[in-house]
């Protein structure tokens, strides 16, 4: 994780509660190109156009280190931040490449 990466993950580790209570979605773009995440509950699940998508989380790793998307104990968190992101996307709708992950995941 470089420098960047991990300060915003950092700050993003302050706002589990208010995460906890309204899932937030984030939208940018990068080094892997267009990327968007929600954060519910202490997670975040990030989906960028190029590479895998990320679940973070936040309560057990503040820094955002480890991904959990392969993880068996979390495929029901997976599934329900990809089910929750759909339901945003289909009012704001992302590009179509990130689409097709958020759709395989839920």
């Amino acid at each position: 994780m470089n420098r960047r990466s991990y300060l915003i993950a950092s700050a993003l580790a302050a706002l589990p509660a208010m995460a906890a209570q309204h899932p937030a979605v984030t939208e940018g773009s990068g080094s892997k190109g267009r990327w968007i995440s929600i954060a519910s509950d202490g997670y975040r699940l990030a989906v960028h156009e190029r590479g895998a998508p990320w679940l973070l989380d936040f309560n057990r790793d503040p820094a955002g280190r480890q991904n959990l998307i392969s993880s068996p104990d979390h495929l029901d968190v997976v599934r329900r931040l990809a089910q929750e992101l759909a339901s945003y996307c289909k009012q704001q709708p992302p590009a179509p490449q990130l689409m097709e992950t958020i759709d395989a995941l839920a």
